[in-house]
């Protein structure tokens, strides 16, 4: 036998009657780890009286390929808030309601409770994977005056999978917190008495063509191609002569590192400093020597938006995930809109302090600029920041808000000439032109094209206005003028400008611990969300992953985006020679896009030649490319940043990363293009 155990997925009947406390959906309130439910940091509330039962049902993932289904249980974890309250496990099968045994939950503290399904209750019959696949199950709450939370439901799947047969041990480090956040495959496997020279905890591979798989194909002789499983228990049939073993399947816990990268919960106001992360034991190394103001992952994850400040070396975890990014400097003195009066910029019109409309946590900032124009006057802030050598690039991120539908603009004037910079054609021009923003009705941050100066030393003056129609309202929460052909992360100042230092994430990548990057075959998966769209005059890569053979930058295996030419790169250089397989790919600022770089070793995993590189992005395969040595491993792997020569880092991600996973297995072609995480 084996099992499944499985989280919800969607919700597929809501009598609305749940209100939803601490996640972003519904699914996710109750979808808690199995084995670590959160007993209340996110739940479902229900209230119901002596008229009506109330009921909420969810989708559940597809179940693995089986020969047969033995039984399926639903799991419930709920309280009693009030009232006498009672919970059933049911199933939505084919339109009806299928109740399973209710209990009269205790006040004020979770319980778990479950009941099971033996047979298909439309049929009478065993369950088939598509009845299981097509059931949605989910609770009901008696009718009766009461009050209840559920705060986790899960289904457990039992079913018969196919025999295998032994192979060579598999000995590659364990990682529970991956193993937690897939489903468990336990399959159980039948064989002769020389099976149980396997010892309960030994991994061992194995070779059957009807062993359930993702392409359908079963498990091949070669070793590349077996599956590797862990035995948990051995039981004897001397009757029969043989042996069966407990085990679970291994693809979906061996790992070299897995980091989620994402925050996850919402349950404070800042993001975690630590996100959910799994490595050999290794040195995990984060640095930023100054503050940052990243947006709040609670807030987030509720629908809205809000900034928050965060010290020295604390992480920053956004909802799209890890973000690391250069050193930038934010060239207005005051950006906040913070200090009283609108210190530092010159008021035109009706634009006034308004501290119940804050983008930022009150101990930040207390205060917004609310536009509010009066008729047709003008309605206007001016701040002219420090002053500027020539040549140099700019970018002007600005976040706000458009209360009443009519856009606001933005002007940006040299002293030099008096031009005015004209974001649509991206030049300086004679004359007056206001850049109106795309109108937001929410609080948004837009970001101009990159704004070249010319090379005559001048300053700038920039101006907003709230002057497109008639008594409209606008909100400015914070302005951001500074180097660089794209805007990154909030730089908040109040008197000066200010620096926002360089984010550096390493693991330690030594023989000792273990091995975070591959070693002689595996695959790398990471999901970035770029800062930059691309732009053929960004000079710097964008790494992804990095790690120099003798740490000193010069022979490294690297993963990136090359702006110039637009193309995603996973590189190999020993020595004087160098390999790349690339994928053309253009970036969109803010859209994520999932890149996986695999490399065969010596077994010439797929058919593939020794060392043979490749790369994907969103599943789509670039071009191969064969190597003439092995992965090159230094002491660190750098996440987002790339080691150079002179022990420096030089390079960064530019965005955020999630889903960072390297593991030693060579996967094939069709499970990266399904969209292996």
């Amino acid at each position: 036998m084996a099992k499944v155990f499985q989280r919800p997925i969607a919700v597929a009947l809501d009598s609305s009657a749940w209100t939803l406390t601490g996640a972003a959906t519904k699914e996710a309130a109750v979808d808690d780890l199995i084995g670590q439910p959160d007993d209340g940091a996110s739940y479902l509330e229900c209230a119901t009286t002596p008229g009506g039962e109330e009921r909420i049902a969810f989708l559940f993932p597809p179940i693995p390929e089986a020969v047969s289904v033995v039984q399926v249980e639903i799991h419930l974890r709920s309280e009693e808030q009030g009232g006498v309250a009672n919970h059933a496990p049911y199933l939505l099968r084919n339109g009806s309601n299928i109740d399973g045994v209710g209990l009269s939950l205790p006040a004020g503290v979770y319980t778990d409770h479950f009941d099971t399904w033996p047979t298909d209750p439309a049929t009478g019959l065993a369950w088939s994977k598509a009845a299981v696949d097509a059931t949605p199950a989910g609770v009901v709450q008696a009718a009766a005056t009461a009050l209840a939370r559920l705060t986790q439901i899960y289904r457990v799947v039992e079913f018969v999978p196919f025999s295998a047969k032994a192979g060579a041990a598999l000995e590659v480090g364990s990682r529970i917190i991956r193993l937690l956040r897939n489903e468990l495959w336990l399959p159980e496997i039948t064989g002769p008495l020389t099976w149980g020279d396997l010892e309960i905890f030994e991994d061992g591979l194995y070779s059957d063509p009807y062993y359930p798989d993702a392409l359908g194909a079963g498990k091949g002789s070669e070793v590349w191609q077996r599956a590797g499983v862990r035995v948990l228990s051995s039981a004897f049939n001397l009757d029969e002569m043989s042996v069966t073993l407990g085990t679970f399947d291994l693809l979906g816990f061996l790992c070299h590192l897995w980091d989620a990268g994402a925050a996850e919960a919402a349950a404070g106001s800042a993001p975690s400093s630590r996100p959910a992360h799994a490595d050999p034991g290794a040195l995990r190394f984060y640095q930023r020597e100054t503050k940052a103001w990243p947006e709040s992952g609670a807030a987030a994850a509720q629908g809205g938006t809000q900034l928050i400040e965060v010290g020295a070396d604390v992480e920053l975890v956004e909802l799209p995930g890890n973000l690391i990014e250069e050193e930038r400097t934010n060239d207005l003195l005051y950006s906040g809109f913070s200090a009283g009066a609108f210190t530092g910029w010159t008021v035109t019109g009706n634009v006034v302090a308004d501290t119940g409309d804050l983008l930022f946590v009150p101990e930040v900032s207390t205060q917004s600029a609310k536009f509010a124009r009066a008729g047709s006057a003008n309605c206007r802030l001016a701040q002219a920041p420090a002053a500027y050598a020539g040549s140099e690039v700019l970018t002007l991120a600005t976040w706000h808000k458009d209360d009443s539908g009519a856009a606001l603009s933005w002007s940006l004037q040299r002293s030099t000439d008096s031009f005015y910079w004209n974001d649509s054609t991206a030049a300086w021009q004679v004359g007056f032109v206001a850049n109106a923003y795309t109108v937001r009705s929410t609080p948004y941050r837009d970001v101009s094209k990159p704004i070249v100066l010319s090379a005559a030393a001048q300053t700038l003056t920039l101006t907003y206005y709230a002057e497109a129609a008639a008594d409209q309202v606008n909100h400015a929460y914070h302005a951001q003028l500074g180097q660089g052909r794209y805007a990154t992360s909030v730089i908040f100042t109040t008197s000066a400008v200010a620096t926002r230092a360089a984010s550096i994430l390493r693991m330690e990548n030594d023989s000792d611990n273990g091995r975070c990057w591959i070693t002689n075959q595996g695959t790398a998966g990471v999901t970035f969300t770029p800062e930059a769209s691309t732009d053929a005059s960004i000079a710097e890569d964008q790494v992804l992953y990095n790690t120099s053979d003798t740490g000193d930058g010069v022979d490294y295996d690297r993963v990136y985006y090359r702006h110039s030419t637009g193309l995603m790169c996973f590189e190999r250089k020993n020595g004087d020679d160098t390999f790349t397989a690339t994928k053309a790919f253009t970036l969109v600022r803010g859209t994520p896009v999932h890149v996986v770089a695999r490399a065969t070793g010596a077994a010439g995993e797929l058919g593939l030649a020794p060392n043979t590189l490749s790369i994907f992005v969103n599943g789509v395969k670039g071009t191969d490319v064969v190597a003439n040595s092995t992965a090159r491993n230094g002491p660190w792997l750098d996440l987002g940043c790339a080691e150079q020569p002179a022990d420096t880092i030089a390079q960064f991600a530019g965005g955020h990363l999630a889903d960072m996973n390297v593991i030693p297995q060579v996967l094939p072609d069709e499970i990266i293009a399904g969209g292996w995480r």
